[in-house]
């Protein structure tokens, strides 16, 4: 599965200053439920596997999809510490 739109969202919540735990908080209070958590071993599954996202990721730097961060390898730094925000 591609997922464009949930990369760049969360490229934008780490524009934003904001990480995974901020993105739990939300849940946990937009769901009314306290119990919300990361299932860390699919995040690591997703990570060391998700080729198709990494590929997705590397052509929307390619198209200067992502906030700039002052320089390419700032910028393409930030793209992939946004990935690992998604993953």
């Amino acid at each position: 599965m591609v997922n464009a739109g949930a990369i760049m969202v969360c490229a934008l919540i780490k524009n934003l200053g904001k990480d995974v735990n901020d993105i739990i908080k939300f849940y946990k209070a937009a769901s009314q439920v306290d119990d919300v958590k990361l299932d860390y071993v699919l995040y690591q599954e997703e990570k060391l596997t998700g080729y198709t996202n990494h590929a997705l990721t590397s052509l929307m730097l390619a198209n200067n999809a992502f906030p700039e961060q002052g320089s390419p390898d700032a910028t393409k730094r930030f793209a992939e510490e946004s990935l690992d925000l998604y993953f």
